[in-house]
């Protein structure tokens, strides 16, 4: 009996030593930007997740199920601009999926019009900071290095489109004062030193545009592709 208790103490502290050499593997299901760099296949699918973005389904998250009748990608977005602009005149309409872009109604903070607007552009805009993120121009071979002047081209026309839809301009029916006392008339503009750059203007890093106390820009646009950014900050929703 004493033998047995002394064989089991032997192997209750050999115990600790045998687990502390074993090698544990812990799976993933994601990859970093240096593996997808690595992979051109991986680089190209970030390329073409760019485009196919302009067919995203469900922005605001609502659920296949109960996705907005509008919340269908770009073409969604040239539509809202269509009648917003009267580029589409829309002689006259009870009601249809875009009354409130017609009307202008229901475009203030908190309602989900304008924030579907907003989740679009940005979740657009990461799919572009996706692939320049996952490139290094350090060492990268020429058809890496069109993948990712084609993302900086994808992200300047997103955000491009961002400052002419956000961009107050002067009118005669709206205050440029909003209700914090902040005057945003033309918080972001260009600064072509010679007038025909204004008729031949070429899209630009977003970083070339001079834009004065645009916080927003700098500070609430997906730069990177960290993972706070993969979900943009939600508004309280509210529909009438």
């Amino acid at each position: 009996m004493r033998t047995i208790y002394k064989s089991l103490a032997a192997a209750l502290v050999l115990v600790p030593t045998l687990t502390g050499c074993v090698d544990e593997t812990f799976p993933t299901t994601g990859a970093t930007e240096e593996q997808l760099g690595a992979s051109a296949k991986a680089a190209e699918a970030l390329l073409w997740a760019m485009p196919a973005f302009n067919n995203k389904f469900d922005v605001l998250g609502a659920g296949s199920a109960n996705a907005s009748d509008y919340d269908y990608g770009y073409p969604s977005i040239m539509h809202i601009r269509d009648v917003m602009t009267a580029d589409m005149p829309i002689v006259a309409s009870g009601y249809d999926h875009y009354t409130y872009w017609e009307n202008n109604t229901y475009q203030g903070e908190g309602y989900i019009f304008p924030q579907f607007v907003w989740n679009y552009y940005t979740q657009r805009a990461l799919t572009a900071n996706n692939c320049i993120g996952a490139i290094n121009p350090e060492g990268a071979s020429a058809q890496m290095l069109s993948y990712l002047g084609m993302g900086y081209a994808f992200r300047a026309q997103t955000y491009l489109e961002m400052a002419q839809m956000y961009e107050f301009l002067p009118n005669n029916a709206v205050s440029s004062v909003n209700l914090d006392g902040n005057n945003v008339e033309g918080l972001c503009r260009s600064s072509p030193t010679r007038p025909q750059r204004r008729r031949h203007a070429k899209i630009r890093a977003p970083h070339t545009s001079r834009c004065s106390n645009s916080s927003w820009l700098t500070s609430t646009l997906p730069s990177s592709i960290s993972p706070e950014h993969h979900a943009p900050t939600r508004l309280s929703l509210t529909q009438p």
